[in-house]
């Protein structure tokens, strides 16, 4: 407001003076000049009693100033028409007071106004009373009458929609008081200066902090430091103009862990085209969060105990079928001992090697299982590696009327891997399609470079597995009952195992097969394994 005055000073001071200097085709020049500066003065008087906030004062300054400028201008003017049509001049400064003054002020100026063009007739005596009357008395009063009844009905709505604007915060304020939520408004000015607008009393019952509290370094000792940097790049968004929805952890003034979903609203303003505020609303889950969190671990624990039940059937089942067969065998080979029937001992003395080994291997996947987190890496050939593989089941598939084909690149990169647990790996998917491929069928394993990954191919001429079963081959204690045998007789962790080994390295496996036609197992292990 304080500028106003002054860019009223500048306006009217500049512009009658140079009216007056450029063109003195009036009478009385140095006279009209010293009016005009003598109430210039007194706008910057005003000016200054604005700036000190003294708007009252301010007021008067300008009644008078007003009233020294019109009065002294019509007095010296050269004729009658031009005294009484200059004091009309005057309706202009009641539309000026009646925009930054209460309507009380401005009627007491028009009053004012009024009773000094009422004496005027009696002060001057060529002015008559009834051409003030008939000119610009009764211009002004019914101009001002006009002004002042705009002015009441239009200060009426004001109130009345300030009435409406702080009921609605009212109930708004008494909403949010009764809901588990905040609510905060922000302001953005156009150099981009961010201010706190208001704040809703749920802040601190849900935060513990009071208004008091608020201060630069909070939002470090508020948010969880994990969720700190997320919440730093959300409010960067909001002032970018992007609203968002995020969940928080919230350490309260007492210590104690909370959630907070924030939601922030921007307001855009499409003159300005700029974000020039943002709505937020900050909802308490802790409850939500800590029954989500229940129901996780309630999940985990029946996930555990179907593990425990799985695995407590397979190997109690695995277990005594090989105790079962290693008992049999040693009644029989104790009595073919004592026939002397010694080749026929031999034989069930192999079947309860045979048991011993596939109880061991079952004992050693389990090993397995446990210290795949551990991996010990080195740098090591793929290509020897599998060759190393093939060579342990050379024999056992020449007995078998099978043949293995080895097809190496000639170039692939060492790995920095687990040669033990790949070896593993490699060893059940070759022992896998040796055992369910018919005497006369090949096996052919390929080393592939495909883009980013080393490839294995392990593809066997053997029964395939169906459909219903190709979808849980990998699964944890899962044996097949037909066409193809996974772990046939034993507890369904050899190609499980397998998986996790590959899994482990950074890698995948997948397979594709056909019943009555083969299966093609396709390990791949990325190179930015390799060294």
């Amino acid at each position: 407001m304080a500028q106003l005055f002054l860019i009223v000073f500048f306006t009217i001071t500049g512009v009658l003076t140079l009216r007056f200097l450029l063109f003195p085709d009036l009478p009385h020049i140095l006279l009209r000049l010293s009016i005009i500066w003598i109430s210039g003065v007194l706008l910057l008087v005003s000016f200054a009693a604005v700036r000190k906030g003294y708007t009252r004062a301010a007021g008067i300054l300008l009644v008078a100033q007003s009233t020294l400028i019109v009065f002294g201008l019509a007095a010296i003017s050269v004729s009658m028409f031009g005294y009484l049509s200059t004091l009309m001049y005057l309706v202009l400064f009641i539309l000026f007071c009646s925009q930054f003054y209460s309507i009380r002020f401005t009627g007491m100026v028009a009053v004012f106004h009024l009773v000094l063009m009422a004496l005027l007739p009696l002060i001057i005596p060529f002015v008559r009373f009834d051409q003030m009357v008939k000119g610009p008395l009764a211009f002004y009063v019914m101009t001002t009458g006009l002004v002042l009844l705009f002015v009441y009905y239009h200060t009426r709505i004001e109130e009345a929609q300030r009435n409406q604007l702080a009921e609605s915060e009212s109930r708004f304020k008494m909403v949010s008081d009764l809901i588990p939520n905040y609510a905060f408004s922000v302001t953005v000015e156009k150099d981009g200066l961010i201010r706190d607008e208001w704040l809703t009393d749920e802040f601190t019952r849900i935060t513990g902090y009071t208004l008091a509290d608020i201060d630069d370094k909070l939002t470090g000792r508020l948010f969880h430091p994990d969720d700190l940097p997320r919440f730093k790049e959300s409010v960067q968004k909001a002032n970018a103009g992007q609203s968002s929805v995020d969940d928080y952890r919230i350490f309260t003034k007492q210590g104690e862990l909370r959630w907070l979903r924030l939601s922030r609203n921007v307001v855009w303003n499409s003159a300005e085209n700029r974000m020039v505020r943002y709505y937020g609303v900050a909802q308490d889950i802790t409850a939500q969060k800590v029954a989500e969190a229940q129901k996780i671990d309630l999940a985990i624990q029946e996930e555990r105990s179907k593990l425990v039940r799985d695995f407590v059937t397979a190997f109690s089942h695995d277990f005594r079928t090989a105790l079962a067969t290693i008992e049999t065998s040693r009644y029989l080979a104790e009595n073919l001992i004592k026939k002397s029937q010694d080749d026929q001992a031999m034989s069930k003395l192999n079947a309860i090697r045979r048991s011993v080994t596939h109880m061991s291997v079952q004992l050693e996947n389990l090993t397995v299982i446990s210290s795949l987190t551990n991996l010990q890496r080195h740098p090591c050939d793929l290509n020897d590696l599998i060759t190393d593989v093939i060579t342990e089941y050379t024999s056992k598939a020449h007995q078998q009327n099978q043949m293995i084909v080895f097809q190496p690149n000639g170039y692939i990169p060492r790995l920095n891997a687990d040669a033990g647990e790949l070896r593993r790996a490699f060893r059940e998917l070759l022992r896998n399609a040796l055992s369910f491929m018919p005497p006369g069928g090949v096996v052919t394993v390929k080393t592939l470079l495909v883009e980013k990954d080393v490839q294995v191919v392990i593809q066997d001429t053997g029964v395939g597995i169906s459909k219903e079963h190709i979808d849980h081959i990998f699964e944890l204690f899962y044996r097949v009952d037909s066409a193809r045998g996974v772990d046939s007789g034993g507890v369904g962790l050899g190609l499980s195992v397998t998986k996790m080994i590959v899994v482990a390295h950074g890698g995948s496996i997948t397979v594709d097969s056909e019943p009555e036609v083969g299966s093609t197992f396709t390990v791949r292990l990325p190179l930015d394994k390799a060294s």
